[in-house]
């Protein structure tokens, strides 16, 4: 599937399975969105080397407020 000119959004997206998400995602085309509560970018390098980006939002998708600020 290809997911080029497409927008992607996951949460906890810099670990574990949304790690990995961001990570094929991006290799399908997709510009990730990820949410995360940690302000480490860890999956951003690997996602630059595919030739691709990713965008991070920091907060907690657990608390409205959080959400709120985000944007």
């Amino acid at each position: 599937m290809n997911f080029k000119d497409k927008v992607v959004v996951i949460t906890g997206g810099t670990s574990g399975i949304g790690k990995q998400a961001a990570i094929e995602f991006s290799r399908k085309g997709a510009h990730v969105v990820a949410f995360t509560v940690d302000k480490e970018e860890v999956c951003k390098e690997a996602i630059k080397e595919i030739g691709n980006d990713a965008s991070y939002i920091h907060c907690d998708v657990s608390k409205e407020e959080d959400v709120k600020k985000s944007y």
